[in-house]
């Protein structure tokens, strides 16, 4: 707790997983060198033991990553399963799947994230530079997606979400969904599913 984890520029083909927290007083940052950009790349993975390739661990709060390029998981791309954390400025492609999930926790925000080319599941073919989605779609998960029922108070804010293969964001109750930009999703970009006391 307190401490700043500061991550030197270049591509870190493994799966992380976030195990330690911080503290309402002493948050534990995770950030991008200055002027650098770590690459966490899932490329070489088949498959991954956590939801994302970047998983912030059950109960594991007032944790800060920013500045990350998150690519190709072979599942999520960043799952949250804490509180009061803040995920701000990365950039996440080509997962298989949702690209930012809170699955259990509250009062966490995503912030300034740029999220695209998401859900391959429902691709024809995908690269760095493209997606082609799948006109035989039948289901689709969200880029961004709070757990109904389970993760909760989430603020989405100042993202820019744009050609996923399935829905922008799907909000929970007492998500709010401020400031952002979603264009040329393949499904619905703001899906209220089930939601109360929202704010759009």
């Amino acid at each position: 707790a307190g401490d700043t984890v500061v991550v030197k520029g270049g591509t870190y083909n493994e799966a992380v997983a976030i195990a330690k927290g911080g503290s309402a007083t002493a948050r534990l940052t995770i950030t991008a060198a200055q002027g650098e950009n770590p690459v966490i790349d899932g490329s070489s993975l088949s498959s991954i033991a956590t939801d994302g390739l970047v998983q912030i661990k059950d109960n594991i709060n007032y944790i800060t990553f920013n500045g990350f390029t998150v690519k190709k998981s072979p599942n999520m791309g960043i799952a949250n399963r804490g509180s009061n954390n803040i995920i701000s400025n990365n950039k996440v492609l080509l997962s298989y799947d949702t690209a930012i999930w809170h699955r259990i926790g509250s009062n966490t925000v995503f912030t300034g994230n740029e999220v695209y080319f998401n859900q391959r599941m429902n691709s024809t073919s995908s690269s760095d530079t493209g997606i082609t989605c799948s006109s035989s779609t039948t289901w689709w998960p969200a880029a961004l997606n709070s757990q109904k029922d389970e993760g909760t108070g989430t603020v989405w804010k100042n993202n820019i979400v744009h050609n996923n293969c399935g829905e922008g964001v799907v909000a929970n109750k007492h998500d709010q969904i401020i400031g952002n930009t979603f264009y040329d999703n393949w499904s619905i970009n703001i899906y209220l599913d089930e939601a109360t006391d929202v704010i759009v």
